[in-house]
C-alpha cells in the first residue's frame, strides 16, 4: 500500500471511493449501523440519463457520460419499466418544443407516447415522452456495495463510528477524532475524503478551510401502495409538478412533488443541522400530484423517507445538479455530490487525483 486514506461518510459516493482506491489502505467511517442509510436511501431511486435536466445540459451530459462506469459496477441493481416524462401545458419552465430539441441534442432516445389515462390527465399535458430510463433497486445496490467491500482486503469499514473532529499534523498527515462505543479514538491518514454530502462544511470548520454556501432542503419522499400490477413511472416537469416512480423491485411507489415534498429550505455556510421529526405532508403531496396523475388519489401512504438534500443556491435558474470534487488542500477533498449515477465516475477521478499526490 502506498498510503492511508480516511473516508468520512459511508453513503454510495464514499463507498465507491473506497472501492476505487486499490493501492491504498482505506478506512471508511460511518456513524450509522449500516452503510447507505441517508441520502443514498431517501431519494427517488432514479437512474438519471439526463431527461430530468433540460435547463442544465452540463448536468444531463454528466449523467449520460457517467452511465457506463455505473453499469460496470452496479448494473445488476437496475430495473426497467414503462417510464414517461411530460411537459405541462401551463407553468412549465421548459416548453414542449424546447424539451424535444433538448432530447435530440443530447442524443436521449424517446418516443411520443402516453400512459393509460389513470396515470396521466392528458388534458393538462403538452407532450409526453416514453423513455428507456431505469431506476435502481436500493436493496440490491446496497447488497452489491457490501459484497464488493467485503472482497477488498485493503478496506476497513468502521460502522457506528462518528467523526467528531479533524486536525492537521506538522508532517502533513491528518488526524480524525472518532467517537464510538469504545470512547473517542484518533486515527491518522495521509489523505482525507469528506463524503458526508449534506455535512460538507463540517470538515471546513474543523480545518479552517473556506466554507461553501449551500442550500439545504429537507425532503420527504412518501412510500405508497397503488392498486396496479405493472411498473410504471410518470414525471411532470419542469415546474411545480410531481412524479411517481416504482420503489425498486418492491411492490410500492415513491411520490414526490417539487414544492410540497420540501419541508424546510435555507441557505447556510455551516454544518448540517440535526434532522427534526416531521409529521408527514402526504395529504398535500397527494392532492397536488393527483391533479396530473389521477391514480395517486387511490394511493395508500405506508411511510415516508426523509433526508437533507444540498444544492448550489445559485442553481435555481438552471436547476443544475453537477457533482463536484472540491480540493481543499493539505491532502483533503470533499465531494459535493449531484446525481447517484455519477458516483463511480467521480470515485475514479478522485482516486486519480490522490494517486498524483503521492
Amino acid at each position: 500500500m502506498i498510503g492511508k486514506v480516511g473516508i468520512v461518510g459511508g453513503g454510495l459516493f464514499g463507498a465507491s471511493c473506497a472501492l476505487e482506491l486499490d493501492s491504498f489502505h482505506v478506512a471508511l467511517f460511518e456513524q450509522s449501523k449500516e452503510l447507505l442509510t441517508k441520502a443514498s436511501y431517501a431519494n427517488q431511486n432514479r437512474h438519471h440519463h439526463g431527461y430530468h435536466y433540460p435547463r442544465s445540459e452540463v448536468t444531463a451530459k454528466g449523467c449520460r457520460d457517467s452511465e457506463y462506469d455505473f453499469l460496470q459496477l452496479y448494473g445488476e441493481s437496475l430495473v426497467s419499466f414503462d417510464n414517461y416524462y411530460c411537459i405541462s401545458k401551463y407553468g412549465s419552465k421548459t416548453s414542449a418544443a424546447d424539451y424535444l430539441e433538448f432530447c435530440r441534442k443530447m442524443s436521449l432516445p424517446f418516443e411520443i407516447a402516453y400512459p393509460p389515462k389513470e396515470f396521466l390527465d392528458g388534458s393538462t399535458i403538452d407532450v409526453c415522452l416514453k423513455v428507456p430510463e431505469p431506476i435502481f433497486d436500493y436493496y440490491e445496490l446496497k447488497r452489491l456495495v457490501a459484497s464488493y467491500l467485503q472482497e477488498r482486503s485493503n478496506i476497513e469499514i468502521r460502522l457506528r463510528h462518528r467523526v467528531i473532529g479533524c486536525y492537521l499534523n506538522s508532517g502533513g498527515s491528518k488526524t480524525l477524532l472518532v467517537e464510538s462505543s469504545e470512547g473517542v479514538e484518533s486515527y491518522t491518514y495521509d489523505f482525507i475524503i469528506n463524503a458526508t454530502y449534506s455535512n460538507l462544511n463540517q470538515i471546513c470548520e474543523w480545518l479552517g478551510f473556506q466554507p461553501i454556501e449551500l442550500q439545504f432542503e429537507v425532503c420527504e419522499v412518501p412510500i405508497v401502495e397503488i392498486p396496479i400490477k405493472q411498473k410504471i413511472g410518470v414525471t411532470v416537469m419542469d415546474g411545480l409538478f410531481g412524479s411517481i416512480l416504482p420503489f425498486g423491485r418492491q411492490n410500492q411507489y415513491l411520490v414526490y412533488h417539487v414544492e410540497a415534498s420540501i419541508r424546510e429550505r435555507f441557505v447556510s455556510r455551516g454544518p448540517e443541522p440535526p434532522l427534526k421529526e416531521w409529521r408527514s405532508n402526504w395529504p398535500a403531496i397527494q392532492d397536488t400530484v393527483s391533479q396530473f396523475i389521477p391514480i395517486i388519489k387511490e394511493a395508500k401512504h405506508r411511510e415516508s423517507m426523509y433526508a437533507v438534500k444540498i444544492v448550489d443556491p445559485k442553481s435555481e435558474e438552471t436547476d443544475a445538479r453537477v457533482t463536484q470534487i472540491i480540493r481543499h488542500g493539505e491532502g483533503v477533498w470533499s465531494i459535493l455530490s449531484g446525481k447517484i449515477v455519477t458516483c463511480v465516475e467521480t470515485a475514479k477521478r478522485l482516486a486519480e487525483l490522490i494517486e498524483k499526490e503521492v
